[in-house]
């Protein structure tokens, strides 16, 4: 399968980083004093350096103007930990604005390169703009992120590209006890190369991630694409709808809930994943994977219209000290890959006990798939002295052409799970179209994924790939790369959100071309859907 920006993990870091950006003009001369009384202001015309350009970045942040524009300059932007310390301000980094840590001062823990705390009715847009850190320099520690959120409300971030942090690429914390952020929209973030995670969500009740990619998180653990890890009982992780995203060559796993500090007093898990890739990770942990959940915790967490896709030393999802009574996972329409993973004999879907559990496990699978040559078990409880699997629910078509058996344990109880045995084989034929051929900038497309023939009972998880010169979170919105058709329909739609030209040095008209890309189940029509998108 394709990366799913079209390059190799090595072409796509080096792409995110290679082009400095070329500016408008000669390097600016340090101002002497800041504009007042602007309702739009320049960074800019607060001064430049080209080593260090804290002071006029900062006083850009802190003037009084309702807009500040990170403007290109010659060189790109360095700068020391930026802080973002008033409410009602619209930040707009420019297309190709490069801004970097300064190398060697971000040596406190908790350094991070934008930090917004305590504010509310901010956003935060920068399509085709990039926040860099100095990855290699941060040996210590897990705290210094390109981005951090914390008891913030009403806060919009978007179309940034934010890489090489010494922690996380995003983290949501709190800045006291009870002060959980609300009301936050992540869209079109591209997050790579982190030390830590892509993003860590601690305490938000309200919280929409909507076309993001998370790529190669690596260097200190969990390593994983996102990982919701409130601190304290009393934290948030609420009202989350995580829509169109993908995980890539992280070091561990893709998706991770680590909920050991929630107890049956916090307020109630909610998230919801749909329509996401959680594709090929390097390896070592469950590709997808909820930890912790202690009796009585309560909430729900369900992947809908999802592709897992394994790679050769990974299993799917894991279940790791996850009560039966806390915190109830369902994946509906859920597709997992996991084909030639010889690497490893790994079973698809793991459940482990835990200490704080009576009894561990609470999962429901609806209309899933799994698609998998694995001679173990498909499904495994390893019991390690604590109670005993329960609470499993629901039907998987399993595609595999050994025989299929699972493994509940020592004591289950209450165990409900329908495996219904599919042989290999293509089946279906699956083909894209869009709704028109043109549109301007702005608008949105539809694409619509057909199947011809193959088994209508069970859901069909296509991926597909885009190409064009038409630039992907910058032309046009994040794609999450797969669409599940359900049981029982032949086709299923995707929106692409378009966007206008940027900068008047954008081409008036850009292609998007959409293609089905091989896959399980099915065999891909070669012929794409192409649309232009003007102005």
């Amino acid at each position: 399968m394709s990366n799913p920006l079209g390059l190799t993990r090595r072409g796509f870091l080096a792409a995110a980083v290679s082009t400095v950006p070329v500016v408008t003009g000669a390097s600016i001369a340090q101002a002497a004093t800041a504009p007042t009384g602007s309702d739009t202001v320049k960074a800019s015309s607060f001064g430049y350096n080209p080593t260090d350009s804290t002071d006029a970045l900062q006083a850009a942040l802190d003037s009084s103007a309702s807009t500040v524009i990170i403007d290109k300059v010659d060189g790109g932007w360095y700068t020391r930990p930026l802080f973002v310390r008033r409410s009602n301000v619209r930040i707009v980094f420019e297309p190709d604005v490069m801004v970097r840590a300064v190398p060697g001062v971000f040596t406190g823990d908790w350094d991070c390169l934008l930090r917004v705390e305590g504010q509310s009715n901010v956003r935060i847009s920068g399509y085709g703009a990039t926040l860099s850190m100095n990855k290699p320099e941060y040996t210590t520690g897990e705290w210094r992120m390109a981005l951090r959120l914390a008891s913030v409300q009403d806060v919009t971030v978007e179309g940034l590209i934010l890489r090489d942090s010494g922690g996380d690429g995003v983290d949501m914390g709190r800045v006291s006890r009870g002060a959980y952020s609300s009301n936050v929209v992540l869209r079109d973030l591209v997050v790579a190369d982190n030390r830590r995670n892509g993003m860590s969500p601690g305490n938000v009740d309200g919280l929409l991630i909507e076309g993001c990619g998370f790529f190669a998180s690596s260097g200190t653990a969990p390593q994983v694409g996102i990982d919701f890890e409130p601190d304290y009982f009393d934290d948030r992780v609420c009202n989350i709808t995580m829509r169109d995203c993908v995980f890539e060559d992280n070091f561990i796993g893709g998706w991770l809930a680590s909920l050991q500090n929630q107890t049956p007093e916090s307020e109630p898990i909610s998230i919801l994943v749909e329509r996401v890739m959680v594709g090929r990770q390097v390896g070592g942990g469950p590709t997808v994977q909820v930890n912790g959940v202690a009796d009585g915790v309560r909430g729900d967490v369900e992947f809908r219209d999802c592709l897992i896709h394994v790679y050769p030393r990974s299993a799917a999802i894991g279940l790791v000290g996850k009560s039966s009574t806390g915190v109830h996972v369902t994946f509906n329409r859920t597709v997992v890959w996991d084909w030639g993973n010889t690497y490893y004999a790994l079973e698809p879907i793991t459940a482990k006990g835990w200490a704080q559990a009576a009894a561990y496990g609470g999962v429901t699978f609806t209309d899933s798939v799994v698609v998998t040559d694995q001679t173990c078990p498909l499904f495994r409880a390893y019991d390690r002295d604590f109670g005993g699997l329960a609470d499993v629910q629901g039907n998987i078509t399993v595609v595999n052409p050994n025989p299929v058996t699972a493994d509940y344990g020592g004591s289950p109880s209450n165990i409900n799970l329908s495996l219904r045995q599919a042989q290999p084989g293509f089946g279906a034929r699956v083909s894209v179209q869009c709704d028109r051929g043109s549109l301007p900038g702005g608008q949105t497309a539809h694409l619509t994924f057909t199947r011809t023939g193959g088994d209508l009972a069970t859901p069909l998880a296509v991926a597909y790939n885009v190409a064009g010169s038409a630039r992907e979170r910058y032309d046009y919105g994040g794609l999450g790369r797969v669409a599940v058709i359900p049981p029982g329909q032949r086709q299923t739609t995707v929106d692409v959100r378009t966007f206008a030209c940027w900068q008047d040095s954008d081409p008036r008209t850009r292609s998007l071309v959409v293609g089905v890309d091989s896959g399980y189940g099915y065999e891909a029509e070669p012929t794409p859907a192409v649309v232009a998108i003007h102005g």
